[in-house]
């Protein structure tokens, strides 16, 4: 669920400096509610996966799991898919905008900076 807020918050970033484009505004939208139900969709996940619940974490408990593997695997892939959305969505905007090149550039490497600093939080 914390991917799936910094996801969206990253989204009303991105809302708020390019939110007066209407393809953009509708395709950032979209976005956000992609990644909050990929975030509900995930907690589903840890908790519906094995029966008992605590079958997924004791190793004691006679339970059934699914195939956790390919279920967390998924998920994540789902994330990065998301993640490279977000991350490249303003770039056809940028890229036809009317600022010289050097601009484009520095706001472009402003931009996917701070996406790696979110991502480097993220991961500790």
């Amino acid at each position: 669920m914390c991917g799936a807020s910094i996801r969206v918050s990253g989204c009303l970033l991105l809302h708020s400096l390019f939110g007066t484009f209407t393809n953009f505004r509708r395709f950032i939208t979209a976005i956000m509610y992609l990644s909050i139900c990929h975030g509900f969709t995930s907690v589903l996940e840890v908790c519906l996966i094995c029966r008992p619940i605590t079958a997924q974490w004791d190793p004691d408990v006679t339970g059934l799991c699914g195939n956790q593997t390919a279920s967390f695997v998924t998920i994540e892939i789902i994330g990065l898919v998301l993640d490279l959305a977000i991350l490249l969505s303003p770039l056809p905007t940028l890229l036809h905008s009317a600022m010289d090149c050097a601009s484009k550039v520095r706001l472009i490497i402003l931009l996917d900076a701070g996406a790696m600093y979110v991502n480097a939080e993220r991961d500790i």
